[in-house]
């Protein structure tokens, strides 16, 4: 694609036609440059032509996503104008917020939320790989997987375990090994044991233990878990996931990951095509972690951006206010089909950008120059050996 500095009218729209596009867009620019103003027109752009608007995190905590809903009266006026430019009004939709179950739901006042839960027999291998954090042990996964397929509709997560722990027992008992065990009203009251190379059903127990106090995990036949069709219905309304009251990570993370395999296994249902959202795609997938779930993570995402959206109907826009500090698994195998650089002056992001596209000099000062609300727009190219997690 050519290289034009242009606002963002095109973010949507194909060049030279009306046609809605099924893009898969990163923006990118420092704090204050326009990078959210370009998510709402974006935003704007695809609710107009019917899509149904998923934004699946809420980067800080803050509902940043919700303030479209806010009367005109109340947007702020930098904004207001920003859109009268470009010849829009603000967005008013409504907004229906979700949130999963959890016992540290303040009880004082909160914004009206809908508290929703998964169905167990939802969770896949790719989430039970997140959760143990290892991609080679295949013993374990096959375990809970073979666990998973043996619960009835209205088994709870404890009755999910107490199969686990028996299909273990059956491991322990063929390899001679017996040990004495102690119920442990910490974990499910449940027994620990030592397996050798096999994850031992403590380790297991850990991996599933923030599911007691944020307790959405629930039977097959639960009154709250999330109906996805029912999400799919009336695309005039645009629906926020946040988890605002949960405080581990990692548990925020699952349930980014387990909702979007449930929008992508579903999403033929959906009778109108889907928009998903990632607020600050460098805290969701981070460049040179250590930890583990979010290397995880970043290969779900970007297998999806890949491959599983575009084959399911999905167009997303992802953000983030540094380009470098995105996970590579995502950059360097050509995730977006369109990417907005709004000005950014970090040394890393300049350089990454200099490497992946083979920016000369003026082009780069250009990105630390850009005024507010205007971006470079460009095409992932085939990315250089170098571009690496």
């Amino acid at each position: 694609m050519k290289l034009v500095v242009d606002n963002t009218d095109r973010i949507v729209l194909n060049e030279g036609d009306e046609k809605i596009s099924l893009k898969q867009t990163l923006i990118v620019g420092k704090s204050g440059h326009g990078k959210s103003l370009c998510l709402e027109r974006g935003i704007y752009n695809y609710w107009k032509n019917g899509f149904n608007i998923i934004c699946i995190n809420d980067a800080k905590d803050l509902l940043e996503s919700a303030f479209m809903g806010f009367p005109a009266e109340i947007i702020a006026d930098y904004h207001k104008k920003a859109l009268q430019e470009q010849n829009i009004e603000p967005l008013t939709p409504d907004i229906i917020i979700f949130h999963p179950f959890s016992f540290k739901t303040p009880k004082t006042r909160i914004p009206q939320i809908s508290l929703f839960t998964f169905p167990i027999l939802a969770i896949r291998d790719s989430e039970i790989g997140f959760l143990l954090e290892d991609s080679e042990d295949r013993t374990t996964r096959e375990i809970l997987l073979s666990a998973l397929n043996n619960i009835k509709e209205d088994d709870s997560l404890w009755d999910f375990l107490l199969k686990v722990e028996i299909m273990i027992e059956r491991q322990i008992k063929e390899f001679g090994i017996q040990r004495g065990k102690i119920p442990d009203p910490k974990s499910f009251g449940l027994s620990g044991t030592s397996m050798g190379s096999l994850k031992n059903i403590d380790e297991i127990l850990r991996s599933f233990n923030r599911f007691q106090l944020n307790m959405f995990l629930m039977p097959e036949n639960f009154e709250l878990n999330l109906d996805i069709e029912e999400l799919f219905e009336n695309p005039e309304k645009i629906k926020i996931f946040t988890t605002r009251y949960i405080d581990d990570q990692k548990t925020k993370d699952f349930v980014v990951l387990m909702l979007l395999n449930q929008i992508v296994k579903n999403a033929y249902k959906s009778k109108h095509p889907i928009l998903i959202v990632m607020d600050e795609l460098k805290d969701l997938c981070p460049s040179n972690t250590n930890l583990g779930y979010k290397k995880i993570l970043a290969k779900e995402i970007s297998r999806m951006l890949n491959t599983m959206f575009r084959a399911n109907n999905i167009a997303s826009i992802s953000t983030s206010q540094s380009f470098s500090g995105i996970s590579k698994y995502l950059l360097r195998t050509n995730c977006f089909t369109e990417v907005f650089i709004g000005s950014l002056d970090s040394e890393t992001d300049l350089l990454n950008l200099k490497q992946i596209y083979n920016f000369d000099k003026p082009i780069i000062n250009s990105i630390q120059n850009l005024d507010f609300n205007c971006f470079l727009i460009r095409g992932i190219p085939d990315l250089p050996i170098n571009a690496q997690e």
